[in-house]
C-alpha cells in the first residue's frame, strides 16, 4: 500500500504531509504540519461505505480544505493529491463490476422471454400494463395513435432487485404528448 504525495505548498512556504494509519480498513488518514505544529487532521471517511468508495470521500475532504482556504481569504492553497491504491482494490472493483454486468445481462435475457414485454432493437424492454379503455367505443381504444392525438401515458421505473426508481402514478403526473 502506498500513498504518494508528500508537499503541498502556500505561497512558498512547505507543509508537511504525514501519513497516519488509523484504521486497517482505511490506511489512508493524512494530517498537515508545520514547522513540527499540528495544523490539520483530515477525519477518515465513515465506515458504513463500501471499500472502493472509500478513496472519494477523502479527495473531496482534501478539496473542502482548499475551497475554505480561499474563501475565507486565508493563504492559497494549492493541492496535488495523487493517491496510489492497492492492486486488491482495483481487483476487487473490476471483479464487483464483472458482477453486475453479468447480472444485468441474465435479468434482460430472463425479462425479454416474460409474457408481454416487447424488446426494441435498442435494447429497451417496456410491458404495457393496461391500455386505456373507452366506455364509448372500444374501437377507439384499439387504435393507434397519430400525430394529432393527445396521448397521456403513467410510467414506472424499477431497478432489478423491483424497488421502484421513479413513478408517475405515484406522483399523479402523467406524460401528455
Amino acid at each position: 500500500m502506498a500513498a504518494s504525495f508528500h508537499s503541498m505548498i502556500i505561497h512558498s512556504r512547505q507543509f508537511k504531509v504525514s501519513r497516519s494509519v488509523s484504521s486497517p480498513s482505511f490506511p489512508y488518514v493524512f494530517s498537515l504540519r508545520h514547522n513540527n505544529q499540528h495544523v490539520k487532521a483530515l477525519p477518515r471517511p465513515p465506515r458504513k461505505l463500501p471499500p472502493i468508495f472509500r478513496k472519494i470521500p477523502m479527495m473531496l475532504v482534501f478539496t473542502f480544505v482548499g475551497l475554505q482556504t480561499f474563501y475565507l481569504a486565508r493563504p492559497y492553497l494549492v493541492l496535488n493529491v495523487y493517491f496510489h491504491f492497492p492492486k486488491a482494490i482495483e481487483k476487487e472493483a473490476v471483479g464487483q463490476l464483472e458482477r453486475q454486468r453479468y447480472q444485468r445481462e441474465k435479468f434482460l435475457e430472463w425479462n425479454s422471454t416474460r409474457e408481454g414485454v416487447v424488446v426494441l432493437k435498442s435494447g429497451l424492454q417496456y410491458k404495457i400494463i393496461q391500455n386505456a379503455e373507452n366506455q364509448n367505443n372500444d374501437l377507439l381504444s384499439q387504435r393507434t395513435p397519430t400525430l394529432n392525438d393527445k396521448v397521456v401515458l403513467h410510467f414506472e421505473g424499477q431497478f432489478m432487485n423491483g424497488l421502484t426508481f421513479a413513478s408517475s402514478t405515484e406522483l399523479n403526473r402523467p406524460i401528455v404528448k
